[in-house]
């Protein structure tokens, strides 16, 4: 459990889903932004970076497998069809962006 625990907050860290406040002593208090602090919104930034890592690595999935790999159910196809939808647009933005700056 801590281990799962530690890649959620890694993976969250990934998406900026932090306020990080440096201390006196060199240490850190990293608290949730306001709009990450309900369950689905943190599962659904989590869910957003780890097909987005993936599709950066290459891997392109169909939401069934993804939704059977996060959810252990395929009943969040949906959600991961919107999920996947959302990393495509946001890459295809970045490529366009480039385009125009080269």
């Amino acid at each position: 459990k801590q281990w799962y625990q530690r890649r959620v907050a890694i993976t969250a860290g990934r998406a900026s889903c932090f306020k990080v406040a440096k201390r006196n002593d060199d240490s850190s208090l990293m608290q949730l932004k306001e709009e990450y602090r309900t369950y689905e919104a943190l599962r659904r930034e989590h869910d957003t970076q780890i097909v987005n890592m993936a599709q950066e690595a290459g891997i392109r999935n169909p939401p069934h497998p993804w939704s059977q790999l996060l959810y252990g159910d395929t009943a969040h196809k949906s959600h991961m069809q919107s999920i996947i939808d959302r990393v495509c647009i946001t890459a295809s933005l970045r490529k366009v962006d480039v385009i125009r700056t080269s």
